[in-house]
Protein backbone atom coordinates (compact mmCIF):
# COMPACT_ATOMS: atom_id res chain seq x y z
CA UNK A 1 0.00 0.00 0.00
CA UNK A 2 2.88 2.57 0.75
CA UNK A 3 4.43 2.03 -2.86
CA UNK A 4 1.25 2.49 -4.60
CA UNK A 5 0.75 5.69 -1.90
CA UNK A 6 4.51 7.10 -3.50
CA UNK A 7 3.49 5.84 -7.32
CA UNK A 8 0.05 8.01 -7.21
CA UNK A 9 2.08 10.70 -5.50
CA UNK A 10 4.90 10.72 -8.00
CA UNK A 11 2.08 10.91 -10.45
CA UNK A 12 0.43 14.06 -9.38
CA UNK A 13 4.10 15.72 -9.00
CA UNK A 14 4.33 14.73 -12.66
CA UNK A 15 1.31 15.97 -13.58
CA UNK A 16 1.71 19.37 -11.78
CA UNK A 17 5.59 19.75 -13.78
CA UNK A 18 4.06 19.05 -16.71
CA UNK A 19 1.26 22.14 -16.11
CA UNK A 20 3.69 24.25 -14.57
CA UNK A 21 5.67 24.27 -18.08
CA UNK A 22 2.48 24.04 -19.99
CA UNK A 23 1.09 27.02 -18.12
CA UNK A 24 4.79 29.02 -18.66
CA UNK A 25 5.06 28.28 -22.23
CA UNK A 26 8.24 25.99 -22.40
CA UNK A 27 6.47 22.98 -24.04
CA UNK A 28 9.20 22.48 -26.75
CA UNK A 29 11.54 22.27 -24.53
CA UNK A 30 9.31 20.32 -22.20
CA UNK A 31 8.48 17.48 -24.82
CA UNK A 32 12.25 17.48 -25.48
CA UNK A 33 13.19 16.92 -22.31
CA UNK A 34 11.18 14.38 -21.03
CA UNK A 35 9.93 12.67 -23.75
CA UNK A 36 12.59 10.82 -23.99
CA UNK A 37 13.26 10.52 -20.52
CA UNK A 38 9.46 8.70 -20.46
CA UNK A 39 10.28 6.56 -23.42
CA UNK A 40 13.24 5.29 -21.84
CA UNK A 41 11.59 4.34 -18.34
CA UNK A 42 9.20 2.41 -20.45
CA UNK A 43 11.92 0.63 -22.31
CA UNK A 44 14.21 0.24 -18.80
CA UNK A 45 11.26 -1.39 -17.67
CA UNK A 46 10.48 -3.44 -20.54
CA UNK A 47 14.30 -4.95 -20.88
CA UNK A 48 15.10 -5.65 -17.02
CA UNK A 49 11.51 -7.02 -15.54
CA UNK A 50 9.13 -8.06 -18.69
CA UNK A 51 11.94 -9.72 -20.81
CA UNK A 52 12.91 -12.03 -18.45
CA UNK A 53 9.92 -13.13 -16.84
CA UNK A 54 8.60 -13.77 -20.51
CA UNK A 55 11.79 -15.97 -21.12
CA UNK A 56 11.01 -17.92 -17.56
CA UNK A 57 7.70 -18.90 -18.63
CA UNK A 58 7.25 -22.06 -20.63
CA UNK A 59 5.39 -21.07 -23.91
CA UNK A 60 7.76 -22.24 -26.29
CA UNK A 61 9.61 -20.45 -28.68
CA UNK A 62 6.70 -19.19 -30.88
CA UNK A 63 4.93 -17.52 -27.88
CA UNK A 64 8.45 -15.50 -26.63
CA UNK A 65 8.85 -14.57 -30.21
CA UNK A 66 5.19 -13.26 -30.61
CA UNK A 67 5.93 -11.33 -27.00
CA UNK A 68 9.03 -9.53 -28.22
CA UNK A 69 7.43 -8.65 -30.89
CA UNK A 70 4.71 -7.00 -29.57
CA UNK A 71 7.23 -5.36 -27.47
CA UNK A 72 8.68 -4.08 -30.57
CA UNK A 73 5.72 -2.79 -32.25
CA UNK A 74 4.84 -1.21 -28.72
CA UNK A 75 7.99 0.87 -28.93
CA UNK A 76 7.65 1.72 -32.53
CA UNK A 77 4.27 3.27 -31.33
CA UNK A 78 5.61 5.27 -29.34
CA UNK A 79 8.52 6.80 -31.50
CA UNK A 80 5.54 7.10 -33.83
CA UNK A 81 4.12 9.46 -31.45
CA UNK A 82 6.75 10.76 -30.51
CA UNK A 83 7.45 12.09 -34.43
CA UNK A 84 3.64 12.86 -35.33
CA UNK A 85 3.15 14.44 -31.90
Amino acid sequence: MFLQLTTAIGALLGCLVGLLFHSIGTQLWATQTFLPITAGGFIYIATVSVIPELLETNGGLKQSILEMLALIVGVLIMVAVAIYE
